[in-house]
């Protein structure tokens, strides 16, 4: 009970303590920022923070990102084969190159996790960090776009210099270049992550359809690619000086307009692709060099289109297994026993939802955790726990002054399972952990405590909660259990050290002080 007071009274004089150093720094800031007014310099006081990758508007730009893509894949091609140009395309033109200027700005403002996983945050991180990375290939291709707006923005400029735009054409590929940089940086994963999240939180998997999306996807881009390819090799027979084509020869048999070349380059590519061999004979060497380029090329999408697709319908019948035989066995149940049909309905319903609804998964059920690094699973910890460290007075109040506290003291965590019957610990044991039950079911049994002969307390025995710490007085005070702790069912028990914990206080003069005042 002594000790009881004792503490409660350092908490009250440390909220004090907390109270007073927080209003007299909210002083300090308010006369700075009055200076700031007063010398016309109140845009000193403002605080940037980064974007944080995970954001709302960071997904929201990736999906639009994402988009003009796709738009660029499909255009670019189609525009340097036929040697297209009208108002809605130079107006797509302008609108992608002032996104992607925009998007080059962002990265230097948009949070990246390091190596170690560690979120980074410092502007001056950040930019070193592109810098060093996509900057210079972003740079080039975005300095060629606006080169090219800015050629055809000038009167007179094709009538002068044609050789000068046949160049610039050139500098669209530019676009095809970043297309290539966008997917190797995994703009599509950005993207791809939330909206199977998002389906799944609202009880939908999307998985498997989202791969086979994907791949239609590409398929219909490379096939695209192929007939702009294509319709290029049979355009060029005067520049190779063979004087024949598969556009010369078809031209000569009917009437061909665009629309009909570019579906009968379409049918080359996807037929090519797939069969391993092309319906038209090559006629000069560039179409030849190129129906073997893309044959070799298709053979090898076509394997990996195989070999993918299998794994994804492997995966999603491995996934829904036990759901299928346990429904199919239930149904041959009901047929043996002539069960009614109403019945019948309200058992499939009960069943189905029993698979819906999944077990909680903890860190230790989750085996690939265990390779990221101590920096990124701090993060993941405080996240989870942040709650259960603001049940504790002195936590509550030390994280107002620093809001690293939870991810230093979590990374001293560490995990048990203890099975049923288990104890956790004995009575009479000296304690120096803090202990979290993360799943399961463990009771706290105490002991009838005898004082001078006389029972103060009977035996009592108590279920522990979930996600609530016990024995958080451990931290503050040397302390020795007058109860055990046993394991109800298969448990998951968090366990952070005392010791642990008073070094991630340590870090900060304010927490120092008032870990030191608390214990």
């Amino acid at each position: 009970e002594g000790t009881m007071q004792r503490v409660s009274s350092l908490l009250s004089n440390a909220s004090n303590f907390a109270s007073e150093s927080k209003s007299s720094k909210y002083e300090a800031v308010n006369s700075k920022e009055d200076e700031y007014i007063d010398n016309g310099k109140w845009w000193q006081n403002l605080q940037l923070r980064p974007l944080h990758p995970s954001s709302f508007m960071s997904m929201l730009f990736n999906l639009l990102a994402a988009t003009l893509l796709f738009y660029d894949s499909m255009t670019v091609p189609y525009a340097l084969a036929w040697d297209v140009s009208s108002d809605a395309l130079d107006l797509m033109t302008w609108v992608t190159t002032v996104f992607w200027s925009i998007d080059l700005c962002l990265n230097f403002g948009t949070s990246y996790h390091s190596d170690e996983g560690e979120l980074v945050t410092q502007f001056r991180s950040i930019a070193k960090h592109y810098l060093t990375t996509w900057f210079l290939i972003d740079i080039f291709s975005l300095s060629l776009d606006w080169v090219g707006l800015l050629a055809q923005a000038i009167p007179g400029l094709e009538t002068q210099g044609g050789g000068f735009l046949r160049v610039l054409r050139f500098a669209k590929l530019s676009r095809m270049v970043r297309l290539f940089v966008k997917l190797r940086s995994g703009y599509l994963a950005r993207v791809e992550k939330p909206i199977v999240r998002a389906a799944r939180d609202m009880g939908l998997d999307l998985a498997f359809y989202v791969q086979c999306a994907k791949l239609a996807m590409t398929i219909l881009m490379i096939s695209h690619w192929g007939a702009c390819l294509w319709y290029v090799c049979g355009s060029a027979h005067g520049f190779t000086g063979a004087g024949v084509s598969w556009q010369l020869e078809l031209s000569e048999e009917i009437e061909t307009s665009s629309f009909y070349m570019y579906t009968y380059g379409l049918y080359w590519g996807v037929s090519t692709m797939f069969s391993g061999n092309s319906f038209l004979v090559p006629l000069n060497f560039l179409e030849s060099f190129c129906c073997q380029v893309y044959i070799i090329f298709g053979a090898l999408f076509v394997s990996l289109f195989t070999s993918t697709l299998a794994a994804n319908l492997i995966q999603e019948q491995l996934s829904h297994r036990e759901e299928v035989e346990s429904m199919n066995c239930l149904s041959m149940f009901l047929e043996q026993h002539k069960v009614h049909d109403a019945l019948s309905s309200a058992l499939y319903e009960a069943v189905t939802k029993t698979f819906s609804d999944q077990e909680e998964l903890n860190e230790p059920n989750v085996s690939s955790l265990s390779r990221l690094h101590t920096a990124i699973l701090s993060e993941l910890r405080q996240f989870l726990y942040h709650a259960a460290f603001q049940d504790v007075g002195l936590f509550r109040i030390c994280c107002k002054f620093d809001s690293e506290l939870v991810k230093r003291c979590c990374k001293c965590c560490s995990y048990r399972e203890v099975m049923t019957g288990e104890d956790i610990f004995g009575s009479g044991q000296d304690i120096d952990h803090l202990y979290m039950v993360l799943s399961g079911s463990v009771v706290y049994i105490r002991a009838p405590h005898v004082l001078k002969e006389r029972v103060v307390s009977s035996m009592s025995q108590k279920i522990v909660l979930v996600k609530k710490f016990l024995c958080e007085m451990a931290f503050c005070t040397d302390w020795t259990s007058l109860g055990s702790l046993k394991a109800d069912s298969p448990s998951y028990i968090a366990q952070f050290p005392v010791d642990g914990l008073h070094h991630a206080f340590s870090a900060l003069p304010y927490t120092a002080r008032l870990a030191a005042a608390y214990c």
